[in-house]
């Protein structure tokens, strides 16, 4: 019995040593040891403003009637427009301003305490280059990268006041397309959609659209609709090619070349579509318009003929049949080899 009570007694001692543990971090309470603000990471428009909010914490969590300090070693991008207590709240509260596309930080600091706020400002205006090439009867619309933004091969695509080009090349620096627009756009407003922002670094994303130009001169069939006829074809070059645009509203373009002796032809019309091709048939004619029945009425992909022909003047006619599954307008290239 009385070897028992030892035993609780014992127990009692220990349990009492127990109750009197204290509380490791009681002695930085009330001592600044973290600075906790609203944002790690800020997405932003260039020309955007955000508030932020941020508070100086001891070690208990406890928030502290004393602030950091808000700074931007990149002013050039982000940049802090003002700052304040946020009375009668004991945190600061600072507003960052996107200066310029790219990606930027902000400082937050007390004492020997710092905490960094990460930035991502997105441009409002492409900064790369378009410049435009005329071709014989389609623009082809070349777009270099800017500083902040790239493009990706298997995404990207441009439209030209709200028609898709066709695309020509596509790589990161630059792209190449044709403008597939039905007629000329003297003030062509250009839209890159899904390109990269700030590409291989931690702030790589995508941008669904930036508009990259709405100034140049584009033309998508500059003849239209002038080469509907006979007497106003468009001059395709023997040995060259020439590009043009056909749908059901504009059903017929004719080409011309001119042969100064007699030679073996051959003509090719090679088109693209979505889905299914269209059905484009093609007719080589002599100058007096009779038809050389050289049996490019298929439906096939390219049509494609050749026959012998004296020197002289002759014409393409391309004629459009169905659309198909297709979605109109069309893109062809006409090819004359001899």
């Amino acid at each position: 019995m009385q070897r028992h009570l030892l035993g609780l007694a014992a127990l009692a001692v220990v349990l009492g040593a127990a109750g009197c543990v204290k509380d490791p971090t009681s002695g930085l309470a009330g001592t600044p040891t973290r600075i906790v603000a609203s944002y790690a990471k800020l997405l932003m428009t260039e020309g955007d403003t955000v508030r932020v909010t941020a508070e100086l914490r001891d070690e208990q969590g406890a928030p502290l009637n004393i602030m950091p300090v808000a700074s931007a070693p990149t002013p050039t991008v982000v940049d802090v427009v003002s700052q304040e207590q946020a009375l009668p709240q004991p945190y600061l509260q600072f507003d960052v301003a996107g200066v310029a596309a790219g990606a930027g930080i902000i400082v937050l600091s007390y004492e020997n305490l710092a905490d960094t706020i990460t930035v991502a400002v997105f441009p409002v205006v492409f900064d790369g280059a378009v410049t435009v090439q005329t071709g014989g009867q389609l623009d082809t619309v070349t777009i270099a990268a800017g500083s902040v933004v790239s493009f990706d091969p298997a995404a990207t695509t441009v439209t030209i006041d709200g028609e898709p080009a066709r695309m020509l090349t596509v790589t990161a620096d630059a792209i190449t397309a044709l403008a597939r627009n039905t007629g000329a756009v003297a003030a062509a407003k250009i839209t890159i959609d899904n390109v990269v922002f700030l590409a291989g670094t931690s702030d790589e994303t995508a941008i669904q659209s930036i508009d990259a130009e709405a100034t140049p001169a584009i033309r998508g069939e500059a003849n239209e609709p002038g080469n509907n006829a006979r007497a106003t074809a468009t001059t395709v070059a023997v040995n060259g090619f020439a590009e043009g645009l056909i749908s059901s509203s504009d059903v017929n373009d004719y080409f011309t070349f001119t042969l100064a002796a007699p030679a073996t032809v051959s003509v090719e019309v090679s088109f693209d579509g979505d889905g299914a091709d269209p059905d484009i048939d093609v007719r080589v004619l002599n100058a007096a318009g009779a038809d050389q029945d050289w049996g490019m009425e298929t439906g096939a992909q390219p049509e494609a003929g050749s026959g012998a022909l004296a020197a002289g003047t002759y014409y393409v006619r391309v004629i459009w049949y169905d659309s198909g599954a297709a979605t109109p307008p069309h893109y062809f290239k006409v090819t004359v080899t001899t």
